[in-house]
């Protein structure tokens, strides 16, 4: 029904209203098992160095993902950085409101700071990945206790190797979700179908599902929902958008053989990033009386999708992320100097912790290659300082009088702490009977 004002032909429409009509089956039907729909967004973390612009970018779209947990009744998937979260939660109103918002949600794990898993393990640093999101749940709980921070998904926005997807399966993540762009660019030029999971090979002869994108995520930016409110309400887009999935599924199941399969759709963006609340709201409210649609955490979406009909899994790239190689051999080298240096210091002196922990961060992907030479060379600059403090003496002149005397070598500490070295001595034709000593030098 629509509401006019003035000469119906020039089509002034002030209010429409509509009555919307279900088929449902006979209750003692075979029906099929309902859609399941899982709201999912991600907040890239900001680089290190990132300006104050870029800075402000990421908080404004962990604001927006945290105001749609907050605005659904329908549960939540947020992959968001531990360190935005744990920033906002440092206030008090900051803590209130995200218990408050992401009451029903779920968190994803990921590293306390950026690192790509391909990147990772293909440097041989699996562990310092596996370090990373260990450290990254825990300041995930610490922000937002009253939420569950999950392994079980994993989702993606950059290209993810064979040996990326194998270790994030031994960590505990039973699958991974794709952006359809990504998965047409790096996996396989087709998209499959966007409601089923498809298995992806591993380099150990396993598999790991992938769930990609729908292409409904075209709809849910604020752009295109802007456009689409122009001409239509929430409602008769959420019907319209029901009908095309459960219709979709139809024709699938009818064309297969077998039971008509239980599927998913993850709704997002393109980019993953948050979707339209207002679109999304009504397609929730719609759910609630329709059978076959149901809003479920992306986590449980492994128990409740089967797996596409046929086809052999599907290769993922051999080599993915920025290398690391180059990388990692530069802190190693930096960490066998300043192991070195380390050792010369008293046991507490704070900068053996400091140094492990900055070297710890260095392998980052957040970080770029200039940046990590610059700390590395500061880095080596300090571990110079205090072996160069040690001050050998100078060639002097010496007689024994016997077969045994005792010859004195002064040895300095121009620095201001107390620097512990081996003092070893070497003559072809004179013999030192306590051989190698370990010596503390006084500060100065």
């Amino acid at each position: 029904v629509q509401l006019l004002v003035g000469d119906p032909r020039d089509d002034n429409v002030v209010a429409t209203a509509g009555t919307v009509v279900q088929r449902l089956p006979e209750p003692d039907a075979d029906s099929p098992p309902p859609i399941d729909l899982s709201v999912v967004s991600v907040v890239p973390a900001p680089l290190s160095g990132a300006s104050a612009t870029e800075l402000a970018a990421a908080r404004g779209a962990l604001d927006a993902t945290v105001d749609l947990a907050a605005d659904l009744d329908a549960p939540t998937t947020l992959e968001v950085p531990p360190t935005l979260v744990a920033a906002m939660a440092s206030t008090a109103e900051g803590s209130e409101r995200l218990a408050d918002a992401l009451r029903d949600d779920e968190l994803v794990a990921l590293p306390l700071l950026p690192l790509d898993v391909s990147s990772a393990v293909a440097a041989g640093r699996a562990d310092a990945f596996t370090r990373l999101v260990t450290e990254g749940e825990d300041v995930l709980t610490e922000a937002v206790p009253t939420t569950p921070s999950l392994r079980t998904v994993w989702v993606t926005t950059d290209e993810l190797s064979g040996a990326g997807a194998q270790q994030l399966r031994e960590l505990g993540d039973r699958f991974v979700i794709m952006p359809a762009a990504l998965y047409t660019e790096t996996v396989d030029s087709t998209l499959p179908d966007t409601s089923l999971f498809v298995e992806a090979a591993l380099p150990d002869g396993g598999t790991l599902p992938l769930l990609v994108v729908d292409p409904l995520a075209a709809e849910l930016t604020g752009r295109s929902a802007d456009d689409i409110l122009r001409t239509a309400t929430p409602t008769e887009w959420s019907v319209t958008a029901a009908a095309r999935l459960v219709l979709s599924a139809d024709r699938a199941d009818a064309a297969a053989p077998g039971p008509p399969a239980r599927r998913s759709i993850v709704l997002t963006t393109p980019d993953l990033s948050a979707p339209d609340g207002r679109l999304l709201g009504a397609l929730d409210e719609l759910s609630a009386t329709t059978p076959s649609l149901e809003f479920v955490r992306a986590s449980s979406l492994i128990g409740l999708t089967d797996t596409t009909f046929d086809g052999d899994p599907v290769a993922l790239p051999d080599v993915a992320g920025p290398s690391l190689v180059e990388r990692v051999s530069l802190l190693d080298a930096t960490a066998l100097s300043l192991a070195s240096a380390a050792s010369m210091l008293p046991a507490d002196d704070a900068r053996i912790a400091e140094w492990q922990t900055e070297l710890d961060t260095l392998i980052s992907t957040g970080y770029s290659d200039a940046e990590v030479e610059a700390v590395t060379d500061g880095l080596l600059r300090e571990a110079d300082a205090i072996r160069d403090a040690v001050a050998l003496p100078e060639p002097f002149t010496f007689t024994l009088t016997g077969r045994s005397g005792t010859i004195e070598v002064r040895i300095g500490n121009t620095g201001p702490d107390p620097l512990t070295v081996d003092l070893r001595l070497e003559s072809p034709k004179v013999l030192f009977p306590e051989g190698d000593q370990t010596v503390t030098l006084r500060p100065g």
